[in-house]
C-alpha cells in the first residue's frame, strides 16, 4: 500500500485501466486511495498545474452529482512531470477527488 511511487509507470497503467472500466468506477478510486494517497513521495513529486478553463467544468459535474448547485473556488491541480497525469480536485467543502490519469509518456 502506498507505494504508487516505487513503480509509478506500473502503478498509472493500473489506475488507468480501472478508471476505463465501463460502470466499476469504485475500484479506480480505491486503488488510488490506496497506492497514492498516502504515498509521500508521489506526493510531493506533484507541481501545480493552473487550468482555470476546468473550473465551469467541474461545477457542472460537482452541481449534477450532488443535485445542488455548487461553485468550485479554489480548483487546486498538479502534475507529475513526465507523466501526463493530473491529481486532486480540492473543493471549499475540503474534499478532493483524483482527477485523471493519461497513459505515461516515455
Amino acid at each position: 500500500m502506498n507505494t504508487a511511487s516505487s513503480d509509478l509507470t506500473k502503478h498509472l497503467k493500473v489506475l488507468q485501466e480501472r478508471l476505463l472500466h465501463p460502470t466499476d468506477y469504485e475500484k479506480a478510486f480505491h486503488y488510488f486511495i490506496e497506492e497514492f494517497g498516502g504515498d509521500v513521495k508521489f506526493i510531493q513529486m506533484g507541481q501545480p498545474q493552473p487550468l482555470p478553463m476546468l473550473t465551469p467544468i467541474i461545477d457542472r459535474i460537482a452541481c449534477a452529482a450532488l443535485g445542488k448547485t455548487v461553485k468550485v473556488d479554489r480548483l487546486k491541480l498538479t502534475s507529475v512531470p513526465g507523466h501526463a497525469f493530473q491529481r486532486e480536485f480540492q473543493f471549499p467543502c475540503g474534499c478532493s477527488l483524483p482527477s485523471s490519469v493519461s497513459t505515461p509518456t516515455p
